[in-house]
């Protein structure tokens, strides 16, 4: 029972550093570290400054002559179980302004999509998302192609596209989603001929959707 009690405690290691620290160029500044654990492991992002750890591995000094944001990260653990990363960002002098980040989308759809692949933990993600993509954009272009006749036609040719480009469960809650999307526009009679008009929404809500993908990052 007691080694029961100690592995629970010991289950959740957790370090925290002060989110940001102004400092002078060329000037000597400390960070400590806060934790439970015994040790703490430093890593300064960048070959452009300086970081000296501290015996006790609780606190380290950090330097830099230039201005700039400079990264420091620090994680611990107890047992065989990791923290997660602690990050400190080091203003030094008058740092150049960050650069903007991404412009979030204003589509519902796009908004949906992006929590979707955000939860996907799977690293091959950004290429599956990529395959995914170029699948729609051929469905787009086949959408026209008069020896594709019927929406039965065209979905299987997507599928086919989809079968041979992604593992079978990859993206999935994406892949339903979208599927959502094309139902709402196409026929879901596989029988219904495709006419110039059906065609038309066809390549439109491929096209659409391709584009969508192509913006997950």
């Amino acid at each position: 029972m007691i080694w029961l009690i100690a592995a629970a405690l010991a289950a959740d290691p957790t370090v925290s550093l002060p989110p940001t620290v102004a400092a002078r160029p060329g000037r000597l500044v400390q960070i400590a570290a806060k934790t439970d654990c015994k040790l703490v492991r430093w890593y300064l992002a960048g070959d452009d400054a300086d970081l000296i750890v501290m015996e006790s591995t609780r606190s380290a000094i950090f330097s830099a002559v230039a201005p700039g944001r400079y990264k420091i990260l620090a994680w611990t653990a107890a047992g065989d179980i990791p923290s997660e990363a602690a990050v400190c960002v080091v203003t030094v002098g008058s740092a150049p302004p960050a650069p903007p980040g991404p412009v979030a989308p204003t589509d519902p759809l796009a908004v949906a999509l992006q929590g979707l692949f955000d939860t996907y933990q799977d690293p091959d993600k950004a290429k599956q998302v990529a395959a995914l993509a170029d699948v729609y954009r051929r469905a787009s272009k086949a959408a026209g192609d008069p020896e594709i006749k019927t929406a039965g036609d065209l979905f299987m040719f997507a599928r086919r596209q989809a079968l041979a480009a992604l593992p079978p469960m990859a993206l999935e809650a994406i892949r339903n989603r979208l599927g959502e999307e094309l139902a709402a526009v196409l026929p879901t009679d596989p029988d219904v001929a495709l006419t110039p008009s059906i065609r038309t929404a066809a390549t439109e809500i491929y096209s659409r959707l391709g584009k969508i993908l192509e913006s997950l990052k």
